[in-house]
C-alpha cells in the first residue's frame, strides 16, 4: 500500500494461486492399530494358576531395565546394569530361563513415559518367587528383591533369542541403508567426472599464428 497523488492506492493480492493443505501428507502415515487391553500370555501356558494368581505379581515395565531412559522417565535400576531399549519379549525370556511364572500384558503403557506407549508397549506381571541361583537373600523385603531381580533379567537378556534376532535384524537394514548410500554417491561421482573429462578433452580454437 502506498500513497500517490494524495490518494491512497491499494495492493491487489492475486488469488489465482491454490492454498496449500497444512494436512497434505498426513494420510500417509500410517497408525499402529489399538490392541485389546485385556490381551495377555501366561507362562507356563498351560498353567491356568498364573492367571489366577496374576493379581498379585510385581510388574515390570520395559522402561524399567532401559538404559535410554533416565530415573525421571521411570528408570529402576543402574544406568550400568541397564539395557538398551528391551522388549516385553526378551523380558519374557528371561524370566522363562528364571523358571518365573510370568503374565505379558502386551497393551499396556507405562504413564511416566509416554514415548513407550508408542515404540515399545506392554509390561509383564512377575511371580516374585526368587530362584535360589540369584543373588537374592531370604528375609529382603519386597523392594529390594524386585531391584535384585530386574538386574538378574537385564543381564540375562543380551543373550535372549528374540534380543540376538533383533540386533542381527537392525545391523542387515543398517548396512542395507549404507550400501545403497554409498552407490548412490558413487553414481553422482563419476557423473561428474565423466562431464568435466568431456568438456576439458574440447580444443580451444584461437587464431592462427602467422609465420
Amino acid at each position: 500500500m502506498g500513497k500517490k497523488g494524495g490518494k491512497v492506492r491499494v495492493k491487489q493480492v492475486n488469488q489465482s494461486a491454490p492454498m496449500k493443505n497444512p494436512l497434505a501428507g498426513l494420510e500417509d502415515i500410517k497408525i499402529p492399530p489399538k490392541l485389546d487391553p485385556s490381551v495377555s500370555y501366561p507362562w507356563p501356558p498351560h498353567d491356568f494358576s498364573v492367571l489366577q494368581d496374576c493379581n498379585t505379581f510385581n510388574v515390570i515395565y520395559p522402561t524399567y531395565l532401559d538404559s535410554t531412559k533416565t530415573i525421571k522417565r521411570g528408570r529402576r535400576i543402574a544406568i550400568d546394569d541397564a539395557q538398551e531399549k528391551p522388549s516385553i519379549t526378551e523380558i519374557g525370556e528371561a524370566l522363562q530361563s528364571l523358571n518365573l511364572r510370568h503374565v505379558i500384558e502386551p497393551a499396556k503403557g507405562y504413564s511416566r513415559d509416554p514415548d513407550s506407549r508408542w515404540d515399545n508397549l506392554g509390561r509383564v506381571l512377575v511371580d516374585m518367587t526368587l530362584p535360589h541361583d540369584t543373588d537374592a537373600v531370604d528375609g529382603e523385603d519386597d523392594k529390594l528383591k524386585k531391584v535384585i531381580l530386574m538386574r538378574e533379567i537385564s543381564k540375562r537378556i543380551p543373550s535372549m533369542p528374540s534380543r540376538l534376532k533383533r540386533i542381527a535384524k537392525e545391523k542387515a537394514e543398517k548396512a542395507k541403508l549404507i550400501k545403497a548410500g554409498s552407490s548412490q554417491g558413487g553414481g553422482s561421482k563419476s557423473n561428474a567426472s565423466s562431464g568435466g573429462g568431456g568438456s576439458s578433452s574440447k580444443k580451444k580454437k584461437g587464431k592462427k599464428k602467422r609465420s
